[in-house]
């Protein structure tokens, strides 16, 4: 994963209830550090969607997660 920039990670609670947040920032240059951590708060007993694109240095991005847990 070399040049990742940002992780954007977007989780559906079994509500319906959906929560946005990013490691890193793709306006920026400096890649994310790697074993990076993001912390959701809330409740999320029953299924979660996590949906986790990763945008890189070349202008590129890629869906890592797409999935129900």
């Amino acid at each position: 994963m070399d040049g990742l920039l940002e992780l954007e990670i977007t989780v559906t609670d079994s509500n319906g209830k959906n929560r946005t947040q990013s490691i890193g920032s793709r306006l920026h240059t400096t890649p994310i550090q790697v074993h990076s951590t993001q912390t959701f708060t809330g409740s999320y007993g029953g299924r979660n969607y996590v949906f986790i694109t990763a945008y890189f240095t070349d202008g590129s991005q890629r869906t890592i997660i797409d999935q129900d847990i």
